[in-house]
């Protein structure tokens, strides 16, 4: 559900302003990914972001903005 209705708001634009940019910009939507992560599987707060990610079955925020820039 995450993947089809949170992330694609939050990618929404994404093609534009993420081609380019520093990994401090991508610090927003790193931290809505490590939210949603650990929603997913039900983690603690202290949970890194890679292990919350690999165990949720879900993309780097990084490699989900590429792909989107990719598709348009």
């Amino acid at each position: 559900m995450v993947n089809t209705v949170v992330m694609p708001i939050a990618d929404y634009a994404s093609a534009v302003w993420f081609p380019g940019t520093a990994d401090k910009t991508i610090a927003l939507p790193k931290n809505m990914q490590r939210t949603a992560a650990q929603a997913i599987i039900h983690g603690f707060g202290t949970v890194s972001l890679e292990i919350a990610e690999t165990e949720a079955a879900m993309l780097t925020a990084k490699e989900r903005l590429r792909d989107a820039a990719v598709k348009h």
